[in-house]
């Protein structure tokens, strides 16, 4: 039989006194446990609980939406002063390049040329074949061919990279 510490007679093992001493009014219940933490006080942690931005958005008050709209504006003066109007030469557009491109035709107009455009009539070319004459400003031509270098760029690139494993 092996030797352990509790081979002496005099001592008892801590199980067989806790077993003997139990009564119900001795031990702690699971309730006493949650009242014990409901009165504790909670620590808060040390690191901020919300993103600066949250709590910079937070902060601000709350504006009319007159201000925010002067606000708009103000922003978009100082925008429209940075930009620089595109030149001809940037904005010439190439009927070959533009109509066998596979992707959507898109194009985007300001408001004078939409409305230079709709006065415009529409002609009847062949059976089922309508011709619309399309006026362009030269800011419109050229983001029309900016937008189309960019798909090309950050879009179609990568798209036969990607088909092809590149």
């Amino acid at each position: 039989m092996p030797i352990t510490r509790w081979d002496n007679p005099k001592a008892k093992a801590p199980e067989q006194d806790a077993i003997k001493n139990w009564s119900p009014t001795t031990e702690k219940t699971i309730d006493d446990f949650v009242k014990e933490a409901a009165m504790e006080p909670i620590e808060k942690p040390s690191f901020p609980q919300k993103s600066a931005y949250k709590r910079k958005r937070e902060e601000k008050k709350v504006e009319s939406p007159e201000d925010a709209h002067k606000r708009r504006v103000e922003w978009l003066h100082k925008r429209a002063k940075e930009s620089a109007i595109p030149t001809e030469e940037g904005a010439v557009l190439k009927p070959s390049f533009i109509f066998k491109d596979i992707g959507p035709f898109i194009v985007n107009m300001c408001l004078n040329c939409r409305i230079f455009n709709s006065t415009q009539e529409p002609k009847t070319v062949a059976d089922g074949m309508v011709q619309m004459p399309m006026a362009l400003c030269t800011v419109c031509r050229a983001h029309f061919n900016h937008q189309r270098a960019t798909k090309f760029f950050h879009f179609d690139l990568p798209s036969v990279k990607k088909n092809y494993n590149l």
